[in-house]
């Protein structure tokens, strides 16, 4: 199924990052957890039928981690942002 986002949301897949291989032991206090980058980039699947779009489909996109809203719904889920909330678009 197949979400057409309205109200300037804009559906996203937030892409994979990259894990580190891990070379020796640390001992870490339990319940550490490594700093995340508060930015993500994420590609943009489809985006509500504006003439202001800042983005199209396929672009990839640098958004705030935080502002990701997962959606679900019956046995679908979505990730959302808000237009407003997308820093830039990444180009090669």
């Amino acid at each position: 199924m197949r979400l057409i986002p309205r109200n300037r949301y804009m559906v996203i897949e937030v892409e994979k990052e990259k894990e580190e291989k891990e070379t020796g032991t640390v001992l870490l206090p339990e319940g550490y957890k490594t700093k995340e980058d508060p930015f993500v980039a994420a590609k943009v699947v489809s985006t509500s039928p504006t003439d202001t779009a800042i983005a199209t489909e396929g672009d990839i996109v640098l958004v705030n981690r935080r502002m990701i809203e997962s959606v679900k719904y019956k046995d679908c889920e979505y990730d959302i942002v808000m237009e407003n909330h997308v820093v830039g678009v990444l180009n090669d």
